[in-house]
């Protein structure tokens, strides 16, 4: 009677590629045993960090601004967008956006293509003052598998310091006096385009019951100084 016994190996050879010209590789593995010819197909992936990693801010009609950082209107939305220059496999890619060490958002490829690709990924962001001086950059990340290089490969662009320009407060109606005994006292209504609401009381040296044109200057520059304080 025949015992069956389990496939051992008596014999491999090595397969060992010092470069590759193509990034579709699709090596197999040919036994023969005495019952025929086995063969198995080696899954090989190719890959290649990103060359280039970049980010800028983009207005909401896609145009670059003058610098990477700006100039950025407070309160306005904007993109981010991270430029990815010549990676592999783009499936197995992620992008991560950070301000700081905050992570706004993360996002991926839809490329199935093997081949080094050029992607653009664009993350929404609404700007505010805090965000004057804050570094905003983008990472990606090479996903290769427990069976892929550890760490995984990691490329990060440059960091982008957010020059907002601040918007300035707006007098919503010309000053008043409430009466002859508050003489020389003026209450004004000043909104900002942030939509705050404030009615200073703004006190210069003017005449009883009105306010003369010469000292309305006045009145309205001190009034803009207590705008300033307010921002």
């Amino acid at each position: 009677m025949r015992v069956k016994t389990e496939p051992v190996v008596a014999s491999f050879q090595p397969w060992i590629q010092t470069s590759l010209s193509s990034w579709i590789v699709e090596p197999k593995c040919f036994s023969l045993t005495e019952v025929g010819q086995c063969v198995v197909s080696l899954p090989v992936t190719v890959y290649q960090p990103p060359e280039r990693v970049s980010l800028t801010f983009r207005n909401h009609t896609g145009a670059q601004q003058e610098e990477p950082s700006g100039p950025l209107a407070e309160g306005r939305l904007y993109a981010l967008l991270c430029e990815v220059g010549a990676v592999a496999p783009a499936q197995n890619m992620t992008v991560a956006f950070y301000r700081g060490h905050r992570e706004l958002g993360v996002q991926s490829s839809r490329s199935s293509l093997k081949i080094p690709v050029n992607e653009s990924f664009s993350l929404n962001y609404t700007v505010s003052r805090e965000d004057h001086g804050a570094h905003f950059w983008c990472e990606v990340r090479l996903e290769l598998g427990p069976e892929g290089p550890q760490p995984p490969p990691v490329v990060r662009s440059q960091r982008v310091t957010a020059n907002v320009h601040l918007l300035e407060e707006q007098v919503e109606a010309p000053p008043t006096l409430s009466s002859r005994e508050h003489a020389g006292r003026a209450t004004v209504s000043a909104q900002s385009q942030r939509g705050q609401r404030q009615n200073p009381e703004v006190t210069g040296s003017v005449g009883a019951g009105h306010v003369p044109g010469s000292k309305a200057f006045l009145l309205m520059a001190l009034l803009l100084i207590h705008a300033t304080h307010w921002l």
